[in-house]
């Protein structure tokens, strides 16, 4: 069975924390920081808050697992697999 994603890879929005502003570096650089060791990131776009993150395999978590967790952070606007 073939994928429609890049196995373990994830591209994350964040919200800006003001209405209409852009998502700040460090701002971005904190939710790196709580991400570090389940993810790694492979790309970044930070002034529009959009990462392209690669699952740690030493997480622990399942691509569906990870994907909820990312959703279920208030900072992220949504979290997606990396579509083919």
């Amino acid at each position: 069975q073939s994928l429609d994603y890049v196995p373990g890879e994830i591209i994350v929005k964040l919200k800006p924390l003001k209405k209409g502003s852009q998502v700040s570096s460090s701002q971005a650089g904190q939710f790196l920081g709580k991400i570090q060791g389940k993810f790694s990131l492979k790309h970044s776009h930070s002034r529009l808050g959009v990462h392209a993150l690669k699952l740690n395999s030493k997480a622990g978590l399942n691509m569906d697992q990870a994907l909820a967790e990312l959703r279920a952070d208030p900072e992220v606007e949504y979290a997606e697999p990396n579509f083919i």
